[in-house]
């Protein structure tokens, strides 16, 4: 019986195989790992390119809607105006847009000084500031009592009418809307604070209506002998004159996806340097004021 030879590796091949191996599911790491990284990252972007998307959305519907739609705006209403916070990191306008809601009631009857009959269009109660006009004169009153009717509905203020307005004239509920970027309180994984856009609508308590918004920058478009002209809200002194809102945005990750230091952004003239590694994208927006009372 003859016994087969059988020729063993030697420990240079098994070192050599084991390398191989290794340099092979090394590789395989490193396209996982990478391929993790993009995935957060891409992430990231899509997120920030919704939360810019939400907020242009909300921010563009208020500012088209501001004012008495068409009408004279009288002295007292200022379709909006603005203030820079200076406190925050980085600077962020707060931007206040006043305006008659879509929702309004026409006039049936002024029955007394400040008493008037309505239609059923639009609901009221009591404590409600609202706007009496038609179109020419304006006046806001608040609500002292509501007596609703099958086909009608009596309101009663708290003060008397200025003027002897007719049926023309329409009752819409007064709205002023205060959007500005604050902390959240809340934090992600890494410690870092998450900010956000909010709304405070009326007296209600401001609500956090798009998260990921570091930075609000506004510069308003001043009409001067037919051109329009670009300010920040410091510079503006008769806000009656704005015609365009050119909107900044700074968007920021909720969590950390870079693998460095991201450069210097800016918006418009205000930059800063990030201090962490979470994804930020600037988005721009025009905005115009299609209610100026002109």
């Amino acid at each position: 019986m003859r016994c087969s030879k059988q020729r063993a590796l030697s420990l240079i091949e098994v070192l050599l195989g084991l390398g191989l191996t290794t340099a092979l599911l090394t590789g395989i790491l490193c396209l996982y790992l990478h391929a993790q990284t993009h995935a957060r990252w891409v992430s990231a972007m899509l997120d920030t390119q919704d939360q810019a998307s939400n907020a242009t959305a909300l921010l563009s519907d208020a500012v088209a809607h501001a004012g008495l739609g068409g009408c004279q705006h009288p002295p007292w209403l200022t379709p909006l105006e603005s203030r820079t916070d200076r406190h925050l990191t980085p600077v962020s306008d707060r931007l206040t847009v006043r305006s008659a809601a879509a929702a309004y009631a026409g006039v049936l009857a002024i029955t007394e000084r400040r008493c008037l009959r309505l239609d059923n269009n639009a609901d009221f109660a009591p404590q409600q500031s609202v706007i009496l006009s038609d179109c020419r004169h304006a006046q806001r009153l608040m609500i002292a009592t509501v007596q609703q009717q099958s086909a009608a509905q009596t309101l009663c203020f708290t003060q008397d009418f200025l003027l002897p307005y007719s049926t023309e004239a329409q009752v819409s509920r007064y709205q002023q809307r205060v959007f500005f970027v604050r902390d959240t309180g809340r934090v992600n994984a890494s410690g870092d604070k998450i900010t956000g856009l909010y709304l405070q609508d009326n007296a209600a308590a401001a609500q956090e209506v798009v998260s990921g918004v570091s930075a609000f920058v506004i510069r308003y478009g001043v009409l001067d002998a037919g051109a329009l002209h670009f300010y920040p809200a410091n510079a503006i002194s008769d806000w009656a004159r704005v015609r365009l809102l050119r909107v900044g945005l700074l968007l920021t990750s909720e969590q950390r996806v870079l693998t460095r230091l991201p450069q210097q952004l800016c918006l418009f003239d205000v930059c800063w340097l990030d201090q962490d590694k979470r994804w930020r994208s600037l988005w721009y927006a025009d905005m115009a004021l299609r209610n100026t009372g002109v």
